[in-house]
């Protein structure tokens, strides 16, 4: 009797033991730490020293202090920029040695396109320093064409500069690039002209007067069309094409 008893113990025991071997574990909201891919769990693989899904569709299939982006789990640690004291000193086509916000220093930035406006977060545009562009938040009110004095007055992107033959006449004007000849620039027969040695190949857009239609005001560097000419119109406080 007793030897019986002993194999069914041993028989329920067995049995236990497979079943708690078997159970489907879900790894996705724990978090293991690994050095290479072969330390994680099937499907899944090694980043940052965590065990994440080699695939997901949100955010919520990632570990805690990762998202899912384009069907892969990324890291929400934004690593700290790195201190720089010239270009040389970043990634050569990637990043910008940029002066911090707080005039302290400078660091290596993600580069962005100056002359598209492209590579920046929808709220900051991209701004020229030393050649390179860099991402920052907008300041100043003045956009593309607007009268100006001085850079200040224009949005962080654009040039305060004099308009073609109206010396005293400035406008904020973007930036544009050298080799192109005026292409980038948005209005017609717009020449593309250098800021200084540091900024090439990146130049700025020489601001051209408008052009006025016969009939239209006139003024400033507000010209007329060829063939018609900008003078007092009778009753009026401005002139006018004729």
């Amino acid at each position: 009797m007793r030897t019986r008893f002993v194999f069914s113990f041993l028989l329920c025991s067995l049995l236990l033991f497979s079943a708690s071997c078997t159970f489907s574990v879900d790894y996705k909201q724990a978090r293991f730490n690994c050095t290479q891919d072969a330390d994680c769990p099937t499907d899944y693989k090694c980043l940052e020293k965590t065990c994440v899904p080699k695939t997901c569709s949100k955010d919520n299939d990632c570990p805690k202090d990762f998202r899912c982006s384009n069907t892969s789990c990324v890291s929400n640690i934004i690593p700290a920029p790195t201190p720089c004291a010239k270009q040389d000193d970043c990634n050569k086509f990637q990043e910008t040695c940029a002066p911090n916000l707080d005039g302290k220093g400078r660091f290596c930035v993600a580069r962005c396109d100056v002359v598209k406006q492209q590579g920046c977060p929808k709220s900051e545009i991209c701004v020229l320093f030393e050649g390179n562009g860099y991402c920052r938040t907008p300041s100043g009110n003045k956009p593309v064409g607007g009268l100006c004095e001085q850079e200040l007055d224009c949005e962080l992107n654009l040039y305060c500069r004099p308009v073609v033959g109206f010396t005293f006449v400035k406008r904020c004007t973007p930036t544009c690039d050298l080799r192109n000849k005026g292409e980038d620039c948005p209005a017609e027969k717009q020449n593309c002209r250098p800021l200084t040695p540091v900024d090439e190949p990146l130049g700025y857009c020489e601001p051209v007067p408008t052009k006025a239609k016969k009939g239209d005001i006139c003024g400033g560097d507000i010209a007329c069309e060829t063939g018609t000419v900008c003078k007092p119109s009778t009753g009026e406080n401005f002139s006018r094409c004729f």
